[in-house]
């Protein structure tokens, strides 16, 4: 192969490549807007990571900043004008999971990222999985909500979350996940 055709198909590959990082990744939920360039609202972008499979919906929770409402009933949390938000959105086959949430406003708060994957609308430990900003160590009850809280300006906050499992007597992220 001549030096003109291997500089041409790694001139064709830089292109590909940059092309291919130039496409924009969905954002999902039924508040993907608020997460957009020339938004003026506040919100919190969750990159989803440690997929167990891409089976049911993910869905994505925001509560008040107080462990004695945190993962509380939203029936409740709702007639009583406590701040609740839920996003729930299918998973794509394929490409990352990033879910939009829009937020009241600036503030503290505490958001839940659930990757329901049965057919209830019940969490399940035995099947489900769960994760939290800041990405706490999980046992079978609820984190402190100071470990999960998060504080957040005006604008898009961009926040990773990994999912956890049940193993053993633990919710734990997996050791090879789907995504």
């Amino acid at each position: 192969m001549s030096l003109r055709a291997v500089w041409v198909c790694a001139a064709s590959a830089a292109l590909v490549a940059s092309a291919a990082m130039a496409q924009p990744v969905a954002v999902l939920g039924s508040d993907a807007a608020s997460c957009a360039a020339d938004t003026r609202d506040t919100a919190a972008l969750i990159d989803v990571n440690g997929l167990k499979d891409r089976t049911g919906v993910m869905r994505v929770e925001l509560y008040p900043d107080n462990n004695n409402e945190f993962l509380g009933d939203r029936h409740k949390l709702v007639a009583e004008g406590k701040t609740f938000r839920r996003v729930e959105t299918p998973l794509p086959v394929t490409g990352p999971v990033r879910i939009c949430i829009k937020l009241p406003a600036p503030g503290r708060y505490a958001i839940a990222v659930i990757h329901q994957r049965g057919a209830t609308r019940s969490f399940s430990f035995s099947k489900d999985g769960v994760g939290f900003p800041n990405n706490p160590k999980l046992y079978l009850s609820k984190p402190d909500v100071s470990k999960v809280a998060m504080t957040f300006a005006a604008g898009v906050t961009t926040v990773p979350v990994t999912l956890n499992y049940k193993s053993g007597l633990a919710m734990k992220p997996l050791k090879q996940a789907a995504n």
